[in-house]
């Protein structure tokens, strides 16, 4: 058996290629480069995305024209970080389902963080001014 990680750790190359595996995965998760992972709802694209800005996520939208462009624009529906400090409330994401089937709005799961976590969830419509 050869040397355990701690001693690799330490006897490896010192361009960080062998750092802790939680901070190459911090980093690799807060990178800009992902590509945003998306789901139809109606006629928009939604996707959660979080990174080091927003750690407990943004769930946002866009159309498929601006979805196809190197970068596209975005328009929040829910900045978890926000409600959360607006609220004094630690929200964790649990996802979305569209109302079927006009698709004329959204149900959101969220949840408080904690060992009794209170449920939370609410409707947003996706209709927007223009």
């Amino acid at each position: 058996m050869g040397p355990g990680p701690e001693r690799r750790e330490r006897e490896g190359p010192g361009d960080g290629r062998l750092r802790c595996p939680r901070e190459r995965i911090l980093d690799i998760l807060d990178a800009d480069a992902r590509i945003p992972y998306v789901e139809k709802l109606g006629p928009w694209y939604y996707n959660f995305w979080r990174d080091a800005k927003n750690p407990r996520g943004l769930w946002r939208r866009t159309t498929l024209e601006e979805y196809r462009k190197e970068h596209p624009a975005w328009e929040t529906v829910i900045d978890l970080d926000a409600l959360g400090a607006a609220e004094k409330e630690n929200w964790v994401w649990h996802g979305a389902d569209c109302l079927k089937p006009s698709t004329s709005g959204v149900f959101c799961r969220s949840r408080a963080a904690g060992p009794t976590p209170a449920s939370s969830a609410s409707s947003i419509s996706s209709r927007r001014p223009s």
